[in-house]
């Protein structure tokens, strides 16, 4: 039951410095995969831009989904084929996000923003993708300014419990959020508060978490569903000015027992500790420590799946390096043998064995050029491509 905010990786691909050439190889180990053409769609491979891969999930070691170029397909043999199942969903819509609870249980967020105001709508599915049900959904008056989103993220707790959060778009001085719950499946909405624009995550119908925050160091519960907040920050200072530290989203298996990864890093050190709670988030105790390399920021988020209190796989950025832990202090480092690991920017995983990561790579050339002054300056430009792999 994860959301993958799919505006927010849009985004990033949209802020590259360097002009971007986009191709989009969907592939599994080392060898390609052609999406199904039974049902006489075309195939990802053909209809490849420069968007590219924008979201992607397993909710199993068979069955997920990937969006791709404003399309959204599902997979039931592991990546073997794809079917597009939004060819009925969208219309001058974009997806913005999706959540399947189950194989048949689905649900896509949709934005419009050709009109004055932005429009959004939900399509629900509850076969697969085989059929989808499509309605507006009424969250701000016409003329709101925070109706335009930066950032929106979903979580459904079950077919009838959800949440948004829609961060506004605003400059970098200030940030504006508003959050909605609903209780009947998406047909009405009820406008909350939340202290931070992040990714929520709810374990029951009354208590969820939230971290994040512009420096990364906030963390906050719920225990009202989402009514008020409470912050739950704990890392106390280090004593040296250099260390900061952000907190990431907690993984609870249920209300009690739950995994907080934070990252620490100063200008030569980087590591991520993981806290474990056994009482809700009252107390927290360090249950493992694993250094980064010091390549990496805090702006930096390494691809990390938890699975529960005591099993997470982490990629460490830059690196061939994967560390795993399978029970109670007990990680292991392995190296990735294709070098692969190293330019993964995602990864979701179905199991601590199966899953799907987003590999990026990409080449530049230098073209040169003489320009006619006094002392011929000599001055270059970078041509670059970026090939994206689902592997």
């Amino acid at each position: 039951m994860e959301y993958v905010n799919i505006m927010n990786r849009r985004k990033k691909q949209e802020l590259q410095a360097i002009p971007i050439i986009g191709l989009l190889i969907v592939s599994l180990g080392m060898g390609q995969i052609s999406p199904a053409k039974a049902s006489g769609e075309i195939s990802p491979l053909d209809q490849a831009s420069s968007s590219g891969v924008e979201g992607f999930h397993l909710i199993s070691v068979d069955q997920g989904w990937v969006v791709l170029d404003n399309r959204l397909y599902w997979t039931a043999d592991g990546g073997n084929s794809w079917n597009l199942i939004s060819a009925s969903l969208l219309n001058q819509s974009t997806i913005a996000g999706v959540e399947f609870l189950d194989s048949s249980e689905g649900r896509v967020l949709m934005i419009d923003s050709a009109g004055e105001d932005p429009v959004y709508s939900l399509g629900r599915t509850h076969d697969g993708g085989m059929t989808w049900e499509t309605g507006p959904l009424v969250l701000f008056s016409p003329g709101d300014v925070n109706a335009i989103p930066d950032n929106v993220y979903m979580q459904w707790l079950d077919p009838q419990i959800g949440w948004l959060v829609i961060k506004r778009a605003t400059s970098i001085n200030f940030s504006i959020e508003s959050l909605f719950r609903t209780n009947d499946g998406g047909l009405t909405w009820n406008q909350l508060t939340i202290p931070i624009g992040d990714e929520v995550a709810f374990i029951t119908p009354e208590i969820g978490w939230v971290a994040g925050g512009a420096a990364g160091d906030e963390l906050y519960r719920t225990v009202d569903g989402g009514a008020t907040w409470v912050s739950q920050a704990f890392v106390q200072s280090t004593g040296i000015a250099s260390w900061k530290h952000a907190y990431l989203l907690p993984k609870f298996q249920d209300a009690d027992n739950g995994l907080l990864p934070v990252m620490f890093a100063d200008e030569n050190n980087v590591r991520m500790d993981f806290y474990l709670t056994n009482d809700g988030g009252q107390s927290w105790k360090m249950e493992n420590s694993i250094p980064l390399d010091g390549n990496v920021d805090l702006s930096v988020r390494p691809p990390l799946n938890m699975f529960d209190g005591s099993h997470f796989t982490m990629v460490v950025p830059h690196t061939n390096r994967i560390v795993t832990e399978q029970g109670p202090q007990q990680d292991s480092t392995k190296y990735s043998l294709d070098g692969r690991s190293a330019d993964l920017s995602i990864i979701e995983m179905a199991s601590m064995e199966v899953g799907l990561g987003l590999y990026t790579a990409g080449d530049c050339v230098a073209q040169t050029s003489i320009v006619p002054t006094n002392d011929a300056v000599i001055k270059g430009n970078l041509s670059c491509t970026q090939t994206k792999q689902l592997v």
